[in-house]
């Protein structure tokens, strides 16, 4: 067993991590999970040194001691640091500032070890306009899109696409937090929504269009699906799944308002494959939830890319194929 240990930035309720954290130490691998969004506990310490030769850092987080030197991989779900309170006095507000810094700190001199993924590169690719150029010029089909708080902007797409547009979030707000898959990882079944699902524009909205002005928002046309394919990315791995979208009438347009779709393995087209491997690579990014909608005519157009995406929901029973391949990966990293 390598000396190294693999560092994992998770949520405690995150089964996620669970189940990749169950793999590893069933491969014997030392592992040490935090929360960095947790606030700097009373029994934590932080010590950096650097001189002319090297630098040293060791985080004792809570009892869980990390040298810097002996971190092999990092599996990221969670980054962040806390934050006081909006009517904090100017020290609290210095305390978190400062905390935030050493801990930005040490995780930033961590960035020469395996990441999945760098919190860095996630923000950078976290931003759909971006997406979808990115994805245009590694040679997959978007749909045509317009980001715009301009009502006439709008009404031009509007009339250009037959009427037949959606209206998505722009942001990365968490749409929904919950336990999507009961297993022996959690119990827990408390859901929590934020933020808006996908929506086809209707009369409603044209009557109150005027109101965009105060944000822009996100357009796309409405692409007639077959079903949503859902390709998840773990290095060169691909696993994809059929979502029976078009079964459900609450999920037509956004398969999410639905849990319990049919689910089936799709075979992912070669050169979507690699045109998808390709923009990952181009963001530095080594895990992600990538959705497509397959039209009647069996193409597909790729809609987003969640660098943080969820899993379990897709496979049946309690082994996960794609939480084998996430320990895989970072244990062989080192």
């Amino acid at each position: 067993m390598s000396e190294k240990i693999i560092l994992v930035l998770a949520s405690r309720d995150d089964v996620h991590a669970d189940a990749v954290i169950s793999v590893l130490h069933e491969r014997e691998q030392e592992v040490v999970r935090i929360d960095p969004t947790d606030y700097w506990l009373e029994n934590s310490k932080f010590i950096w040194n650097i001189d002319s030769v090297r630098s040293q850092s060791v985080l004792n987080w809570n009892g869980k001691v990390i040298n810097g030197d002996k971190v092999g991989a990092v599996f990221n779900r969670k980054f962040g640091f806390s934050k006081p309170e909006g009517n904090s006095e100017i020290a609290t507000l210095l305390k978190y500032a400062e905390a935030r810094a050493a801990l930005f700190g040490f995780f930033r001199s961590l960035e020469n070890v395996y990441w999945m993924n760098p919190p860095w590169n996630d923000e950078m690719a976290d931003n759909k306009p971006y997406q979808y150029a990115c994805a245009i010029n590694v040679g997959l089909r978007v749909p045509r899109t317009l980001v715009s708080n301009d009502p006439k902007e709008f009404l031009k797409f509007y009339k250009a696409c037959n009427k037949e547009v959606i209206i998505k979030q722009l942001s990365e707000v968490c749409l929904i937090e919950e336990v999507e898959y009961p297993s022996k990882y959690s119990t827990d079944t408390e859901q929590t929504a934020y933020g808006f699902y996908t929506n086809k524009i209707d009369a409603g909205h044209l009557e109150n269009i005027d109101e965009i002005i105060n944000s822009p928002c996100l357009f796309q046309e409405h692409i007639l699906k077959k079903g949503d394919v859902r390709v998840t990315v773990v290095e060169e791995d691909c696993f994809s799944t059929l979502i029976d979208s078009q079964s459900s009438d609450k999920s037509i347009v956004d398969f999410r308002l639905e849990p319990f779709l049919p689910l089936k393995n799709y075979t992912l087209p070669d050169d979507t494959k690699e045109n998808l491997l390709c923009l990952l690579k181009k963001w530095g990014i080594k895990f992600a939830a990538c959705d497509f909608a397959l039209t009647p005519s069996n193409e597909l157009v790729f809609l987003e890319v969640n660098v943080v995406g969820n899993w379990l929901w897709l496979e049946k029973g309690a082994y996960s194929a794609i939480g084998e391949s996430i320990a895989t990966a970072l244990s062989s990293a080192f």
